[in-house]
């Protein structure tokens, strides 16, 4: 186990970067290594997660789209412990999906990338959501709202959240 690269983004003082980090070494740290990470999440530290709004946008992002993709659909696997409400979970797998069609992504090899390294529930749980009918996946399906923002990016929100 590579306890050292973790020891050191735990100490990061930049969260984003840190959690960008901990996703790398989610995915190619190996498998004793994601078994350590989802057990001890959240580690006892803050973690600055992607913003699920804007996984579309390029502009004042420090990632690409993929990265920050990647890492928000591996936080799925990673605090599948702390998950409350499923519903919740599909909702945020709907604003993913979307999200990889709105960045010319194909989500089916993103969401099998992280299913092949997933704990078995989470990987049936994203192989399910891939498998579904395309209007299952679609934006009207659970009430989210693709509109462009001041920089005339696009920005997937929950319908009743949309900034007008």
């Amino acid at each position: 186990m590579n306890s050292l690269n973790l020891e050191k983004i735990l100490k990061m003082s930049d969260r984003a970067a840190a959690f960008i980090e901990l996703i790398s070494l989610y995915f190619y740290g190996g498998d004793e290594m994601r078994q350590y990470i989802v057990s001890n999440w959240d580690f006892g530290v803050s973690w600055e997660l992607p913003n699920q709004a804007r996984l579309t946008c390029k502009n004042n992002e420090r990632w690409s789209c993929q990265q920050r993709i990647e890492a928000s659909l591996a936080y799925s696997a990673i605090a599948v412990n702390y998950v409350a409400d499923v519903r919740e979970e599909l909702i945020a797998l709907a604003v993913i999906y979307q999200s990889c069609i709105f960045s010319s992504l194909e989500p089916d090899n993103i969401f099998k990338k992280v299913a092949k390294v997933s704990v078995p529930s989470i990987s049936a749980m994203l192989i399910n959501f891939i498998d579904r009918k395309e209007e299952d996946k679609s934006l009207s399906a659970f009430f989210l709202s693709a509109e462009k923002n001041n920089e005339g990016e696009i920005e997937i929100r929950p319908a009743w959240d949309v900034k007008r």
